[in-house]
């Protein structure tokens, strides 16, 4: 099976990151996720991160770079490729597609249940 590509934004303010809770209805249900989503057909990375915030948030991010790329299986039969980039935004998120959200630092990070995958993310963030 081919790896599901995907985006993840490090989004950044003041020092904080931000991370959102999933909704009950989603897979992996109440779980703390870097805001992103599947990248479409005919869409970039870049382009699928600034859709997925818009969506989710209600603001746009300007990507500033790219942090990391990696593979993860979840061992269910769905493997994922993401990609994942540092942004900023302009504005105050909203609340469109998860049940919470929070500002964190690097430190605050294990103090939640990331999703499986994200750690691998927060990990690398952490050794930077």
């Amino acid at each position: 099976m081919e790896a599901i590509p995907v985006t993840a934004a490090v989004i950044e303010r003041d020092g904080k990151i931000l991370i959102a809770r999933r909704l009950p209805t989603k897979a992996f249900p109440g779980k703390w996720e870097f805001p992103g989503g599947k990248i479409e057909p005919n869409e970039t990375p870049e382009m699928c991160l600034v859709r997925e915030i818009r969506e989710e948030f209600d603001v746009t991010p300007e990507i500033e770079r790219k942090v990391l790329d990696w593979d993860f299986d979840y061992g269910n039969g769905k493997k994922f490729r993401f990609c994942s980039f540092r942004c900023s935004i302009s504005g105050e998120p909203k609340l469109l597609a998860h049940s919470a959200m929070a500002w964190v630092t690097l430190d605050e990070l294990s103090n939640f249940d990331l999703l499986e995958a994200d750690k691998i993310l927060a990990e690398v963030l952490k050794k930077r």
